[in-house]
């Protein structure tokens, strides 16, 4: 089976390293960057607030958290414990056996886990957590007591102890080195700068050890220094300086190869404002890129990764609460799909690969198959590269002589190609059922059930279409009236509305000439009345004085 593996893996390694070379000729374009923008979501809690612990993480992908605080300005802890990002459950280990914050942590190459010194006021203590039997032990102590220094395991296996706060001299540049196979220490060559409270990884298999940030006057401040360490030629150089200046921030390495620095703050202390903010570093070109927000402002937390393509950040406090919270970002995002989960003998399906990085450049990807049976059988190998613009699918043909049964189709190599390295997808195995072989017959009348069908739902789709084009039409005539009826109704309403203007003027005039004479008749009225006064008045006179003279008339002798 190994052997099946290892020839897979030759096969594509060659492959890709055609594949590598035609793109350095220019016979291959390059592909950009993918576009999708990730963002931080959370993640199971630790169920215990923690701060300044030691996060360590096993080549198994197990998360531990060992130690740190639950309050700024508190006693350290001894509590330990385990989050395993694919069940994402967390579990309680051993307890450490000093107390312990702030100190240095590394998975060695045995497989156990290393906590180097920490402690407010600095300690040489050395414990190592035994996996298998869940236990701790002391071993051989530190040459120099450090607080807040950091931790990375080169290739040849020694684990480096970089700078670090001292209760005595304050920050240092010592690098102490720890054997594990010989429980000893040495001294190694001391950093560009004293520093502590920055973030230390291991990058391209231990080659190379990258140091961000950290304080520099006694966890007083931060800064923004970058340097490499060549382990093989035991040498430091700076590279490009961070973005922003952090210290008490956390620092990864993505599965794309990709360096990532989050949270943190501008001192190295408990006070003032923590930081969300988060930047990513290509070792390929020496450049800086600016991540999304956390969704927590964070200092003195912890960093891990995801076989998946995550990227973790674990606990942490600011100036008033520690946190148990954890939230991921997902950097890189693979899928594999299988058309058929059964295949006639003799006959294929396909598998489509797809790979997406936030900010790496993907330029090439390839993948190895096989075939095997329950019994162990291998029966067919698969194998293909393609740029990962476009999607890579792989035919998978089954072979006649394969008998009707239960298979897996293992992925046994899913490589892809960025400007940092080889990223090497997991394995995955699909379960495929391989049915009887279909005889002659039964293909050709498979293949004419299979044309009926087409041709009844193409008779639907026929009869669809027409009915739909009546309906139209009878809509585009009952349009076209409804259109005639408005401008018909419109002209209709205009020669109305020009009547009634002119019946309305002609009732005006009318109105105006019946005002005019009713104020006339008024007037003759008001005329008459007063004539009417004036004669009864004159007659009244005149009848009186025709009464005086008749009296008088008669008094005469």
């Amino acid at each position: 089976m190994n052997e099946i593996r290892n020839s897979l893996r030759c096969a594509l390694a060659v492959g890709l390293f055609l594949l590598l070379a035609m793109s350095s000729l220019g016979f291959v374009a390059d592909s950009a960057r993918a576009a999708y923008t990730p963002a931080w979501t959370a993640e199971a809690a630790m169920g215990d607030v923690r701060a300044q612990a030691t996060v360590v993480q096993d080549g198994n992908g197990l998360v531990y958290v060992i130690g740190g605080f639950w309050n700024p300005g508190a006693a350290e802890l001894t509590n330990a414990s385990t989050y395993d990002p694919a069940t994402g459950q967390w579990n309680d280990i051993a307890p450490l056996l000093t107390s312990t914050r702030g100190a240095a942590g590394a998975c060695g190459p045995d497989g156990k886990i290393y906590v180097f010194g920490g402690g407010g006021s600095s300690t040489t203590i050395t414990q190592i957590y035994d996996p298998v039997g869940d236990s701790w032990s002391y071993g051989t102590n530190m040459l120099v007591a450090v607080w807040q220094a950091r931790a990375a395991v080169g290739y040849n296996g020694m684990i480096y102890v970089a700078g670090g706060y001292n209760s005595g001299s304050g920050d240092l540049a010592t690098v102490q080195v720890y054997d594990p196979n010989a429980d000893s220490w040495s001294y190694g060559l001391s950093m560009p700068i004293a520093l502590s409270g920055g973030a230390f990884v291991a990058y391209n298999g231990g080659n190379l050890l990258y140091y961000f940030g950290g304080s520099s006057s006694s966890w007083f401040d931060s800064t923004d220094y970058a340097f490499e360490y060549d382990v093989y030629w035991g040498s430091w150089s700076s590279v490009s300086s961070m973005p922003v200046a952090r210290s008490g921030h956390a620092a990864v390495v993505g599965l794309d190869n990709m360096i990532y620095v989050f949270g943190g703050a501008a001192t190295g202390s408990n006070m003032g404002v923590s930081f969300a903010t988060g930047n990513y570093y290509s070792p390929h070109d020496d450049s800086w890129g600016v991540l999304p927000n956390m969704t927590v402002e964070a200092r003195h937390l912890g960093g891990a990764t995801t076989a998946d393509g995550k990227i973790l950040a674990l606990g942490g406090c600011n100036a008033t609460d520690v946190f148990d919270h954890v939230e991921s970002l997902q950097l890189v995002q693979v899928t594999a799909t299988v058309s058929a989960s059964s295949v006639p003998a003799g006959g294929a399906i396909s598998v489509a690969f797809d790979t997406q990085f936030a900010y790496s450049v993907c330029r090439y990807s390839g993948v190895s198959m096989y075939l095997i049976s329950d019994s162990d059988v291998v029966y067919k190998t698969y194998s293909g590269a393609s740029p990962v613009g476009s999607q890579l699918t792989l035919q998978i043909d089954i072979p006649d002589i394969a008998p009707p049964g239960t298979y897996r189709l293992i992925i046994a190599e899913w490589v892809n190609i960025v400007d940092n390295g080889w990223i090497d997808v997991p394995n995955t195995e699909f379960a495929l059922t391989i049915l009887d072989a279909f005889t002659v017959d039964e293909q050709i009348a498979a293949l004419e059930a299979e044309v009926s069908a087409l041709q009844a739902a193409l008779g639907t789709t026929d009869a669809n279409m027409t009915a739909l084009r009546a309906q139209v039409t009878a809509l585009q005539g009952q349009v076209t009236a409804l259109q005639t009826a408005l401008v018909a109704m419109g002209a209709g309403q205009t020669a109305a509305m020009n009547a009634l203007n002119a019946t309305l003027a002609d009732m005006q005039l009318q109105l105006d000439a019946l005002q005019e004479k009713t104020d006339k008749v008024e007037t003759k009225a008001n005329n008459a009345g007063t004539y009417g006064m004036v004669t009864l008045i004159l007659v009244i006179v005149v009848i009186a004085l025709l009464a005086m003279m008749f009296m008088m008339s008669r008094k005469k002798p």
